[in-house]
């Protein structure tokens, strides 16, 4: 139990970690967000979830008669000595790391999303950037380029010129992942079905490096596919990921595995009849993604359909950016 002085201390005077402490058992059972989840919303749905109030006629004539069923265990019956320091560092982030804009970002919303395969699988995660996210200040075009990122400059329709770049800065990457990262990679895991945003944590990933080496990562995040019709893609960010050697140069870092793991709020897909935990998922990278490069994993051809072509206000999304937005009365 406790120590007597810790349940007896006023809450403000506790340290992050005492909260923790004080709170493990209590978080548990209160964060039992995809059964609650399904007890509070007791109506059928398939893969639009969470619309806000003014979206509710849209909401139902897009949602199917399947009854959601949950196929998740309640978490105070998993195996606590076994995950402990996962479900604490899950707790952790929860309390007090995780960005208020990130909060919103991983909202429960999703809107005519689409599903790439009849299983919930990995389609890829293969490694992407290597060491252009997080970038300490000043961020600017030569801290970019040392970093290795290429910068581009653009004459825009207004006569203004724009950087472009796929590095970011430390505050962005702590804007959309929650935690900061400094120098980190970017690793996209891509599903075939949508995840519930809430139930996505850095601790539901592990990516185990060719030289045996577990690495946990920095944070995680839907965005850049912020969207809520696209949301099947988390990014991880690490600077643990790997280097630009190649596999037959000495010292060469990539990952050869990732995995879908247990925490206290396993990551959960959305489906055609609801819920689906994503444990025990994994992919396996026969190949070092500078030899395999880029493939396509997946093409739709759809009638046009514009509705969830959005997202959370901000930087999070470039909205206005649909076939209709762009062709007009044409598309």
């Amino acid at each position: 139990g406790l120590p007597k002085n810790l349940q007896s201390k006023p809450w403000s005077s506790l340290s992050a970690e005492q909260k923790i402490e004080r709170n493990y058992e209590e978080y548990l059972k209160y964060n039992d967000r995809p059964n609650r989840y399904l007890k509070d919303n007791d109506r059928p749905r398939n893969v639009n979830v969470g619309l806000p109030k003014n979206k509710s006629k849209a909401r139902s004539e897009r949602t199917t008669s399947n009854d959601v069923k949950s196929s998740s265990t309640r978490y105070d019956d998993y195996d606590y000595d076994r995950i402990g320091k996962r479900t604490r560092d899950t707790v952790k982030d929860h309390l007090h790391e995780l960005s208020l804009s990130h909060r919103l970002l991983m909202q429960d919303i999703l809107v005519n999303a689409n599903l790439w395969h009849p299983d919930p699988k990995i389609l890829t995660a293969d490694y992407a950037f290597e060491g252009i996210l997080g970038i300490p200040p000043p961020f600017d075009e030569r801290t970019s380029r040392k970093a290795g990122a290429s910068v581009s400059f653009v004459v825009c329709s207004d006569g203004t010129i724009q950087p472009i770049t796929r590095a970011a800065s430390k505050i962005e990457i702590k804007k959309a992942f929650g935690r900061g990262s400094e120098y980190g990679d970017g690793l996209p895991v891509v599903f075939s079905w949508p995840v519930l945003p809430s139930t996505v944590q850095r601790t539901d990933f592990e990516c185990v490096l060719n030289t045996g080496r577990v690495v946990i990562p920095d944070g995680v995040s839907i965005y850049p596919n912020a969207d809520y019709n696209e949301r099947n893609t988390v990014v991880l960010v690490s600077p643990d990921f790997g280097n630009r050697k190649l596999p037959d140069e000495e010292g060469a870092v990539w990952v050869t595995q990732v995995r879908i793991v247990q925490d206290c709020n396993p990551l959960m897909l959305v489906g055609p009849k609801g819920l689906i935990s994503g444990v025990g998922l994994t992919w396996e990278n026969e190949l070092h993604p500078y030899l395999s490069g880029p493939k396509l994993i997946a093409s739709k051809i759809t009638i046009l359909n514009t509705q969830g072509d959005n997202g959370p206000p901000g930087f999070f999304s470039i909205n206005n950016n649909d076939g209709r937005s762009i062709y007009g009365n044409a598309a």
